[in-house]
């Protein structure tokens, strides 16, 4: 017998995805620019506290029970 999967709420869907993706960003970001040559600290100042920003929202998502 196959187990189902608990439903989710929007909300937590959203909040799931935008973790995963900030997670993404902060990793795939540096490693894109430094094998073009074009790493800048200021810019992955920026891209890493926008990622943060995202894991936060999406930790705050991912805990309610609806959007």
């Amino acid at each position: 017998m196959p187990l189902m999967a608990e439903r989710q709420e929007k909300s937590q869907m959203l909040g799931d995805f935008l973790r995963e993706m900030a997670v993404l960003i902060i990793v795939l970001y540096p490693l894109d620019a430094y094998l073009q040559g074009k790493f800048d600290w200021f810019t992955f100042g920026v891209v890493t506290v926008s990622a943060a920003a995202l894991l936060y929202w999406g930790m705050i998502l991912e805990g309610r029970d609806e959007i």
